[in-house]
């Protein structure tokens, strides 16, 4: 069964009112989630792998909170928490998963805020820090008092999507090379 858009917008309102008090990711993020696709039509069970393991670029484990392979990776912290920094870690996620099963979308929540991320949009949003970093910029003032060094293959995701979205602007047709080291002459 279809749902409409107004039985979505209705089952969205009931579920913000019922998780107003939800604060702590340990106890209480994978009941959000499933209440959360529950409002879409989604039954959890049968479409998300929760706290799916995954080996990091640097080789620790990790975990992601809940994963649709090839369409979605979620990174959900506690009330309050640094959301770029959730950002960051689900990144690292995505580029730690085999090409098959890399999404479209990252989401990212604590529980008072949801950031939705397609990484096949044409408009580049990413997380503060991000442009300086590549750049080259040492960390400043107030804003970045919680600098974030972020390993270089997330970082060159993020050049290569500025790069085309400007070559892109530009009219310029450009096909990227597989990332990685070559000979050049």
């Amino acid at each position: 069964m279809a749902l409409t858009r107004n039985e979505i917008r209705k089952r969205l309102a009931a579920f913000a009112k019922e998780q107003q008090g939800a604060s702590n990711e340990r106890s209480q993020a994978q009941t959000f989630w499933l209440r959360f696709y529950e409002c879409f039509g989604i039954r959890a069970e049968s479409a998300t792998i929760y706290e799916q393991s995954v080996k990091k670029l640097g080789g620790a484990q990790g975990f992601i909170d809940s994963f649709i392979p090839g369409k979605l990776i979620v990174e959900h912290k506690s009330k309050g928490k640094d959301l770029d920094a959730a950002f960051d870690q689900a990144s690292e996620y995505f580029l730690s998963l085999k090409e098959e099963e890399r999404p479209r979308y990252i989401i990212t929540s604590d529980f008072a805020r949801i950031r939705l991320y397609d990484l096949q949009a044409g408009v580049i949003e990413m997380p503060a820090g991000i442009a300086a970093q590549i750049q080259g910029h040492a960390p400043q003032g107030v804003r970045e008092q919680h600098y974030i060094r972020r390993p270089l293959d997330l970082l060159r995701m993020w050049h290569v999507k500025i790069e085309a979205w400007i070559l892109e602007q530009a009219g310029i047709k450009f096909v990227p090379v597989q990332a990685g080291l070559r000979a050049v002459s």
